[in-house]
């Protein structure tokens, strides 16, 4: 209620500084204002109606307006004359980034409780187009991590220089008598292997290229599989649920092909 009152007339939560008020409603500042005399009302010294004077008001609604910060940073807000309470941000309960937008409500929507002033906040569910999108993204880039464990990430030119390692070791081991110089990228790592180990042989240097090949081509077509079986899924998943189960299914099964080369199908 705001109106001029006679000071014997004047009652707790009766505001008479009009111009104050207006002042920062003018402002933009309405819902911080709202939320401050909320506050003030719900106090203990808020049944008093000196409380509600225009000195008081003045100096309550500018630290509102102009809130101080406390050494970690958090928002300070004067509540009534109860002391200055730190704005801290509600725990989270139920979001999912994936599928959700976690939006902080304006103050007006805050909660007071007895030693603090909690932020709280919406969770906004994102359309489904756009969470199919970020999926997508997600399990490419997961699949990139598994691939980490077996190749070095370099773009074109790395996987480039690895097909030409495979094709190379193919033809060497389809040679009757292969003569290393004819293998220039077995060759060069028969080179660099030799600055570690001097004494190493070719023979030693195909056998381990060999086997890495072969551990590459298990662990690489499941991951392949992995990616493309999630990523087929998303785009024909009906809901959110539907397409956070892919993305977890995706997320343990690279980790099981990363480690073992084998994992377990995706289920309906």
């Amino acid at each position: 209620m705001t109106y001029l009152a006679t000071t014997d007339a004047k009652k707790p939560g009766e505001i008479y500084a009009l111009a104050l008020i207006r002042n920062y409603q003018e402002r933009g500042k309405g819902a911080l204002i709202g939320f401050a005399l909320k506050a003030l009302r719900d106090s203990e010294g808020g049944q008093d109606a000196v409380m509600w004077s225009n000195d008081v008001l003045k100096a309550l609604l500018s630290a509102v307006v102009d809130p101080q910060l406390d050494g970690e940073g958090k928002r300070i807000l004067a509540t009534g004359l109860d002391g200055w309470l730190p704005v801290v941000q509600a725990e989270i309960v139920g979001a999912d980034d994936l599928l959700n937008i976690l939006a902080w409500n304006d103050p007006a929507d805050w909660l007071v409780e007895q030693d603090r002033v909690v932020q709280t906040y919406t969770i906004i569910p994102r359309p489904l187009v756009e969470v199919k999108g970020r999926a997508a993204s997600l399990i490419d880039s997961m699949a990139d991590g598994a691939r980490s464990n077996f190749v070095t990430q370099g773009g074109p030119g790395q996987a480039l220089e690895y097909d030409e390692t495979r094709r190379e070791l193919d033809l060497w081991n389809a040679a009757t008598d292969p003569d290393i110089d004819d293998y220039p990228m077995l060759r060069a790592e028969y080179r660099a292997r030799l600055v570690a180990e001097p004494t190493i042989s070719v023979e030693d240097v195909i056998a381990d290229t060999a086997a890495e090949l072969a551990i590459w081509r298990v662990a690489g077509s499941a991951i392949k599989e992995i990616r493309r079986t999630a990523k087929v899924a998303i785009e024909v998943a009906e809901d959110g649920s539907r397409v956070r189960q892919i993305v977890d299914w995706a997320s343990a099964a690279l980790q099981s092909a990363a480690m073992t080369g084998g994992f377990e199908p995706l289920g309906a």
